[in-house]
């Protein structure tokens, strides 16, 4: 993405320099607002909070089976590493949550040496994956600013939360969804499987409903881009500090951007990550309009410039 601008009288030179930095602006924006963009591994929030951070990127996928009534419950929330909850049991309807929860596929270096850590973006790509005639029925995908706690029920069918998509099963479809932050998104220390979770931003109730009992399959998979930070005895003993890169400069505008993109694209987008990724960058490129001279200043000064 370029949002360069020149008039006549600059040099092919200026307008390389122009193009370079108001795609970093831009670009940062676009990382943000998609956690899925290849630019977001090893990305830091660009807030002048990163504390020499060491960012990392947590990755993998589960699945999801519709039980024998074709149903089927899984929670995701933004808090690390257990960030999955699923239901234990259903009857009549209404899903009995597990008494604990499940986690993400971390690195070690996160299970041994990050005593705090932050989120910078994530998001889930929901795909299903069971033939077509195995395949059947729908999902309620339901974007909620709190979360279901362990060991509580929820009723399937239920469309109450901040937005709610109700999209339809059929082998091979795909859709996206993206996080957004409720708040500062500050360092907390990593959660236990026991649920004592901190989470500052949307999250991800998934029902299924109507599907091919037994058979009907998704996959789910996330992405968390993080920081972390190795202040405790281990980290520091095991020499990490060291590793930690150069945090990067502020870049407000860029931070303010994505966030007015977040604001104004559903959660929830059908299609394969490079398909969303695209439109994602479509909505940024219409918010950057009005901020490209700050874009571009932002855009020198992540740089060196």
């Amino acid at each position: 993405m370029a949002y360069a601008s020149a008039n006549a009288s600059s040099g092919a030179g200026a307008m390389r320099r122009m193009s370079m930095a108001r795609t970093s602006g831009a670009g940062m924006a676009c990382c943000l607002a998609n956690p899925f963009h290849p630019s977001c591994r090893g990305m830091k929030l660009p807030d002048g909070q990163n504390g020499r951070s060491l960012p990392m990127q947590v990755r993998g996928q589960t699945t999801l089976i519709a039980n024998a009534n074709g149903k089927g419950f899984e929670q995701l929330t933004g808090s690390l590493p257990a960030c999955f909850l699923v239901a234990a049991s259903e009857t009549g309807g209404v899903y009995t949550l597990n008494a604990t929860r499940g986690a993400a596929t971390v690195p070690a270096i996160f299970t041994n040496f990050a005593t705090l850590y932050r989120i910078v973006c994530w998001g889930v790509h929901i795909t299903c994956t069971s033939p077509v005639t195995s395949t059947g029925g729908s999902l309620i995908l339901t974007t909620t600013n709190s979360y279901k706690a362990v060991g509580s029920t929820y009723t399937s069918g239920v469309m109450d939360g901040e937005e709610v998509e109700v999209v339809p099963l059929a082998t091979g479809c795909s859709y996206v969804w993206t996080s957004r932050p409720l708040g500062p998104r500050v360092f907390v220390p990593p959660n236990t499987t026991a649920g004592t979770e901190t989470s500052i931003f949307t999250t991800l109730i998934i029902d299924m409903l109507g599907a091919v009992a037994g058979a009907t399959t998704i996959n789910i998979e996330y992405v968390f881009n993080i920081e972390c930070q190795v202040t405790g005895g281990t980290g520091v003993a095991a020499g990490l500090e060291h590793l930690a890169p150069k945090d990067p400069p502020p870049m407000p505008k860029a931070i303010e951007v994505a966030a007015a993109t977040s604001g104004a694209k559903p959660s929830v987008i059908a299609g394969a990550i490079d398909v969303v990724g695209s439109k994602i960058e479509s909505v940024v490129k219409t918010k950057a309009a009005s901020f490209v001279d700050d874009l571009f200043l932002e855009g020198l000064a992540l740089l060196g410039l």
